[in-house]
């Protein structure tokens, strides 16, 4: 008997899979188990509680009326006998009967100051039909004993299962092993005995009648066909490690390969990395696929300049890398390289025409290793993507402030995710009326351990990641959230202004993003954006499509800057502006310099002709107000005013000239810690 058990237990236990299904069975059954255990308990415990409940109950219906009668004539044997027959129920531990001051007449059993159920009675005598409120009759009930009665119950029912839960796992395990784990075992040995990438093999296994439909069989005859496909899956996945399976060029591998080849035979040459200029905006625009279809092109015309002398590589996403013999200048090999782009790409009938930034490093003159030259020519493309050019080399003076701009970069994110960022606002002051008509966000940063970072600073590097949408999403956001406190505090509403980038124009997911933060916002100021005429520059055709698109949402245009950038009466014409916005380099000197002063006058006098407002922004004098005002300019902005301020401050200030003056709109100057 003894050897028969031995002999299930190492079969039971014979190899890793069997050790852990009966691992696994155990700690399910466990579960289940501690799980209907916990259940039952549960409503035993209820169940407990009910009962004593109804204990406590009557001891108000039985007891109570003749309880208050010995306490009404001060019978204190009789109350105590009362309260010791009703102690000696079940579970009751403590009962104390006090009179109407609050003073202890007796008290009998322990009292439980934890872990203990308490009901408190009012005892009242009736005499002459009259009710006396004679004190309280406390009574306590330790739970103590339905844990002990519970805990009982746990111990039953968990070595029960327990023993049942083991025998049942153990006959499944038995079956189990006995079915399909030796059948196993045998195959894995044949594979073991045979496998050769060399030698083809084929696993026989005896087919009877009774097994020749069974799995085992199928999985047999699926081995065998799966080694006569080895060889030739090896060596697609040989391919796939090298190349690209998208465009078909050498991957990052290849290319780390042939740096290191060419660093090991000491041959100078270039080293280039290319990113496609706005490649973003085809897969927001046009989807995926069609973005796939576009660096698959890419790849071809690439593909046309491979050579001994020349070796191309996609890096990934929008990026590719090339090799050049140092025999031909920079000049040379970005122009070989622009030149695959002159031609437009046909993508559904529509020509799209593409630009990339090219940064090109030597070697040895500029890195001595694969992970400088990679480095480098990243930084030097950086650089070229940031100043607009065809193709930049790499400087050594570029690349600690190109690291500051990429550490930047990343912080930025990090900002943005942490919500490190805050807003500040100005106030926009009506000429006519010296009331406040009007406020302008302004986002700011308190870097953690740099402090204030200006936004012309970390603007560009939210451009550059793609995470100019977010920021800007969120700056409306939090400015109608902003508004919604400021509200109460108003006479009147005011026009609310932000600043967006021309990207947001260029996308139309900050549509949806502006139409779904609006939804959220029914009743709101009018919303202004404010987009400096350069901007507008990049595209103004599907800018024009986006405003109108904003417009019908109530939003309305101002253009920031303006005359410091392409001042042009076209686009005034046809883009749904409703404000400029005098650039402040205008305002702060035309007290003194005419010319100033004639552009400033020239810039009312065309907006009143267009049915546009005015905004002179940089207003820091009595006297340059004055002469706004006289010029009939709509809005005034700047320190004479007020200076940029939290929202908190601002929401003070309205109150504190509200409560003064008893018009909160006018507010005359708020300064700035």
């Amino acid at each position: 008997m003894s050897s028969a058990l031995k002999r299930i237990w190492q079969s039971l236990f014979r190899g890793d899979v069997s050790r852990v299904f009966v691992i696994l069975i155990l700690l399910f059954s466990t579960v289940i188990t501690l799980l209907l255990t916990g259940l039952q308990l549960w409503r035993d415990y209820r169940y407990e509680l009910n009962v004593l409940d109804q204990r406590l109950e009557q001891v108000r219906i039985s007891n109570l009326e003749s309880i208050s009668q010995s306490v009404w004539t001060y019978n204190l044997s009789s109350l105590e006998i009362q309260l010791q027959g009703l102690v000696r129920q079940q579970d009751i531990s403590f009962i104390s009967g006090e009179n109407g001051d609050g003073e202890v007449l007796l008290s009998v059993g322990e009292d439980v100051n934890e872990d203990a159920l308490q009901q408190s009675y009012a005892l009242t005598y009736i005499h002459r039909d009259s009710p006396r409120l004679l004190g309280q009759l406390h009574v306590k009930a330790s739970l103590q004993g339905i844990y002990g009665r519970l805990l009982d119950t746990f111990l039953v029912i968990l070595i029960t299962q327990a023993v049942k839960t083991f025998l049942v796992s153990m006959f499944i395990i038995y079956l189990f092993d006995r079915m399909l784990m030796r059948h196993l075992r045998r195959l894995v040995d044949q594979l073991g005995r045979h496998y050769s990438r060399a030698q083809p093999f084929s696993i026989e296994r005896l087919v009877t009648e009774f097994n020749k439909g069974d799995e085992l069989n199928t999985l047999v005859g699926a081995l065998n066909r799966l080694q006569n496909t080895v060889e030739s899956e090896h060596r697609k996945l040989e391919q796939l490690a090298s190349f690209d399976s998208l465009t078909g060029l050498p991957n990052r591998m290849q290319l780390k390969e042939t740096l290191d080849t060419r660093i090991q035979a000491g041959q100078p040459f270039w080293l280039g990395i290319l990113d496609v200029n706005d490649f973003k905006n085809i897969n927001d625009t046009l989807g995926h696929q069609s973005g796939d279809q576009v660096l698959y092109e890419i790849g071809l015309r690439l593909k046309c300049l491979q050579s001994p002398h020349c070796f191309f590589a996609r890096l990934g996403g929008d990026e590719f890398a090339c090799v050049f013999d140092s025999e031909a200048p920079a000049r040379t090999i970005a122009d070989t390289i622009l030149q695959k782009f002159e031609a437009p790409f046909l993508l559904h009938a529509v020509q799209i025409q593409l630009s990339v930034s090219i940064g090109l490093v030597s070697f040895p003159d500029q890195a001595a290793d694969a992970q400088q030259l990679m480095k480098f020519a990243d930084i030097a493309m950086y650089h070229c993507k940031k100043s607009r050019s065809e193709f930049a080399r790499f400087d050594p003076q570029l690349d600690e402030h190109s690291l500051n701009n990429l550490t930047l970069m990343t912080d930025a994110r990090q900002a943005l995710e942490s919500k490190q960022f805050c807003l500040h606002y100005q106030t926009q002051v009506d000429s006519d009326t010296g009331e406040v008509s009007g406020l302008e966000a302004l986002i700011r940063w308190h870097h953690p351990t740099q402090g204030f970072i200006s936004p012309d600073d970390f603007i560009p590097s939210l451009e550059l990641s793609g995470d100019i949408n977010a920021l800007s999403c969120w700056v409306l956001e939090q400015a109608l959230t902003d508004y919604e406190q400021l509200k109460p505090h108003l006479s009147k509403p005011l026009a609310l202004s932000i600043n967006i980038s021309a990207l947001n124009l260029l996308e139309e997911r900050f549509l949806t993003s502006v139409e779904a933060i609006m939804q959220r916002f029914p009743v709101r100021p009018t919303l202004v954006m404010e987009i400096t005429e350069n901007a507008l520059m990049s595209d103004p055709e599907y800018a024009g499509v986006m405003m109108q698109a904003l417009v019908k949402q109530g939003v309305e245009f101002s253009i920031d800057d303006y005359g410091t950038g392409y001042s042009s009466l076209s686009y005034l014409s046809r883009l749904p502006v409703s404000e400029l916005k005098i650039d402040r380099s205008f305002i702060f000197d035309m007290e003194t310099d005419l010319r100033h002063f004639t552009i400033v006058q020239s810039t009312v006098n065309l907006a009143k002709s267009l049915a546009l407002r005015t905004v002179a922004e940089g207003c820091e004098t009595e006297i340059s107000s004055s002469i706004l005002k006289d010029l009939n300019c709509d809005k005034l902005q700047g320190y004479f005013f007020s200076r940029p301020v939290s929202i908190e401050e601002l929401i003070s200030e309205f109150q504190c000239v509200a409560s003064s003056n008893g018009n909160s709109q006018s507010v005359r100057l708020i300064s700035e810690e």
